[in-house]
């Protein structure tokens, strides 16, 4: 078993070569079989907030085997449950 990945993004501002960036990630929604990992590209300056990029990839646990989603599994629930959380500094 394992899962699939579909993603959306919003593309914001252009990231130019001397721009500082960091790349946040998210765990922002857990369901019976998929969970979707938020990410925000944003400038590493404290004195600058801007948003280079956002958007989020669904992960649906999938069984290739049999060909069909799958519910997510008891322990990576667990865990995956415990890193749920909202946009960091949204």
């Amino acid at each position: 078993r394992d899962y699939k990945v579909t993603g959306v993004q919003t593309c914001a501002l252009p990231i130019f070569l001397q721009d500082q960036v960091v790349v946040r990630n998210w765990i922002s929604a857990v369901g019976g079989k998929s969970f979707h990992i938020g990410f925000a590209f944003v400038s590493a300056e404290a004195d600058r907030q801007a948003v280079y990029a956002k958007g989020k990839t669904v992960q649906v646990w999938y069984d290739y085997e049999e060909g069909v989603t799958v519910p997510i599994p008891a322990g990576p629930r667990v865990v995956l449950t415990g890193l749920q959380s909202e946009e960091p500094g949204g």
